[in-house]
């Protein structure tokens, strides 16, 4: 398989560990001047070794978030890979890509569940330690609230929320009204009374 004579670019992990994935049309025709292969069908998966002739890799920096996470951006320039390096069949580049997109979702989702909790963490302990009006500002009802918020908000997300909605809505019904339950959990949180 062969890339287009024109040079592609696109960014990636970048992981400085390759051999690259990378997925094109299944391969270039010189005599139409043309990547052969139209549609979802004619995109091909394949992995591409370091040191292929064309192959241009620059790492990306000054990012605004994943830091640690490398990131580069790859430049393909009439590569030629073996269809030994194929992944799975050719023509079924695209269906393997969004295969992997929808197994990194569940690592998105858990990520997002882990900052979530170190944004709560971090309220709570500015909460406490930052002093308003005589008092730490988390002896006032409004930031409680909004602590407690933050923290059901954040338990609700490890579990499958569908599943859990019908029994959620009726536990704002009994054992005492929201505001009371939120003043009662940003307690918990602080160790201060608001109430």
């Amino acid at each position: 398989m062969t890339t287009s004579p024109t040079a592609w670019s696109w960014k990636n992990s970048g992981a400085a560990t390759p051999p690259y994935v990378a997925s094109s049309r299944s391969r270039w025709d010189s005599s139409q001047k043309a990547i052969v292969g139209s549609g979802p069908r004619g995109i091909t998966a394949f992995l591409v070794p370091t040191g292929a002739p064309g192959l241009g890799r620059r790492e990306i920096h000054g990012k605004l978030g994943l830091r640690g996470q490398a990131t580069a951006e790859l430049a393909l320039d009439a590569v030629r890979v073996p269809s030994t390096a194929r992944l799975g069949a050719e023509g079924g580049g695209l269906r393997l890509a969004l295969s992997t997109l929808a197994k990194g979702r569940m690592s998105v989702a858990a990520g997002s569940v882990g900052i979530a909790q170190g944004c709560l963490d971090a309220a709570v302990a500015y909460a406490a330690g930052r002093q308003q009006f005589g008092k730490p500002i988390a002896g006032h009802q409004l930031v409680q609230q909004l602590l407690a918020e933050i923290a059901v908000d954040t338990a609700a997300a490890r579990f499958p929320v569908g599943k859990y909605l019908r029994d959620a809505r009726v536990a704002t019904l009994y054992e005492g009204t929201s505001q009371i339950q939120q003043l009662l959990i940003g307690r918990a949180l602080t160790g201060v009374a608001a109430f």
